[in-house]
């Protein structure tokens, strides 16, 4: 979930970029959180959800034998499991 901060600037940069008559040569990438595990543990516990895992995709790809080109990206990004109470 990006920020209200974030989500703006991107949209002024988007409405800048059309009045420029330029392409966004962002357009295609994906937004990115800054949500940190505990943070993001208390926002859906307090939504009624309790995460059953939590863990980075390296961990993941290394736990699939998978063939690892950028470590670094991997290790930043998480995938948590949640159910609802």
């Amino acid at each position: 979930m990006p920020s209200r901060v974030y989500s703006i600037g991107r949209t002024a940069v988007q409405v800048l970029l059309n009045l420029a008559g330029r392409n966004n040569p962002m357009a295609g990438e994906p937004n990115r959180s800054s949500w940190q595990p505990e943070r993001m543990r208390k926002l859906l516990g307090a939504r009624g959800f309790d995460i059953t895992t939590d863990v980075d995709q390296l961990s993941i790809a290394c736990g699939l034998d998978l063939a690892i080109e950028r470590d670094s990206f991997l290790a930043g990004s998480r995938v948590a499991v949640a159910d609802r109470r």
